[in-house]
């Protein structure tokens, strides 16, 4: 089930997607026997996933997660030759893959945005081979950064913002 009723009568909500957006009614009997409802209106408009890789004594309030944790997300028909992509994050390791979009199959396009060593990695196929973009500077930990990867036939570009 996606929601648990909690001792104190509050509902928690697990597991949103942008489709539970919309009014909620919230009924209740107070002691008096009076009956009031609530209108709320819910706004799921953006999930930002997390994941975690530090064991919990050194983050405390975080459950650690296994190295492989990902989310999959619907296939989006996405042109390798051109394109251009936005993506906002905020490093906790210096290590890690970001995004990949493309096939198993050896030698076939792909692009991929990965974190080594806190430089920033953009991977793409030209259909002869791969091309590799780093960042010019070292991401910094825990601070917000946008990373733009475009692609115009053999020309490709990685730009890095801080989004303080």
């Amino acid at each position: 089930d996606r929601h648990i009723l909690l001792a104190n009568n509050s509902l928690k909500l697990l597991r949103l997607r942008s489709s539970d957006s919309g009014a909620y009614l919230c009924e209740a009997a107070l002691h008096s026997g009076e009956r009031i409802t609530l209108l709320y209106d819910l706004q799921v408009q953006r999930l930002i996933p997390s994941f975690h890789n530090q064991p919990p004594s050194r983050q405390p309030n975080l459950r650690a997660q296994p190295p492989q944790a990902y989310i999959r997300l619907r296939h989006i028909s996405l042109p390798y030759f051109k394109h251009d992509i936005q993506i906002a994050f905020r490093a906790r390791s210096g290590l890690g893959l970001i995004l990949y979009s493309g096939t198993a199959a050896p030698g076939k396009d792909f692009l991929s945005l990965s974190l080594v060593d806190w430089y920033l990695m953009y991977r793409f196929n030209l259909g002869s081979g791969s091309v590799l973009l780093r960042s010019r500077q070292r991401l910094r930990p825990g601070v917000w950064t946008v990373a733009g990867l475009s692609r115009s036939g053999r020309t490709g570009r990685l730009t890095v913002s801080v989004a303080e």
